[in-house]
């Protein structure tokens, strides 16, 4: 379970490198220029100050409605529900959806945080890796390791994102579910750095 829940670290910051890495890209495309938020617009013209924002706010909602119609009957893709109420599967293409929608947002100058996409995509990378048949509380367990390891990779945080994630989210702090928690967590805040 220790080795595995370091694997699900590793996939944690990746998710948190490619997601970095995208909102780079994107703002490149829309701006032709890369770093913090306020030193892009102080490169742009006033006009663009407003286009920029109002580009990236369309195509985030697009990206929204395109994801609600193509996950028509699939069930939600909050990464704390799939591991309180479900089996800890996350779907695909609602999280890929509103992922994308965050990455256009963020990369567009919206004043959202990339931590809950980051979160997500950790949870959804875990839910993938791990085999369906390998029991529920098996896969609850390692999809609470890979948020973990995604709240570590983004706040560099591991001990408070173990202890949140088991607190939170499990709803407990017992050693055979802390464990792969802090190990995910620790994984995940060393290979991100």
């Amino acid at each position: 379970m220790l080795i595995a829940a370091a694997a699900i670290g590793v996939l944690g910051a990746g998710a948190a490198w490619v997601f970095a890495a995208a909102v780079e890209v994107v703002q490149i495309a829309l701006t032709a220029h890369s770093g913090a938020p306020e030193t892009i617009a102080g490169r742009l013209d006033w006009w663009q100050r407003l286009l920029v924002p109002t580009v990236g706010g369309a195509l985030a909602g697009f990206a929204l409605v395109l994801g609600q119609r193509l996950a028509r009957g699939q069930s939600s893709t909050d990464y704390m529900e799939a591991i309180v109420v479900g089996d800890g599967s996350i779907p695909t293409r609602p999280t890929l959806a509103k992922s994308v929608a965050s990455l256009l947002s963020i990369a567009s100058g919206g004043s959202i945080g990339r931590e809950g996409s980051v979160v997500q995509l950790s949870a959804w990378a875990a839910s993938l890796a791990v085999r369906p048949g390998r029991g529920a509380a098996r896969r609850q367990l390692l999809v609470a390791c890979g948020a973990a390891a995604g709240i570590a990779a983004v706040y560099n945080a591991p001990l408070a994102g173990a202890i949140f994630v088991g607190e939170i989210v499990l709803k407990t702090i017992a050693i055979e579910s802390l464990g792969p928690l802090l190990v995910a967590a620790v994984t995940a805040s060393v290979v991100s750095r």
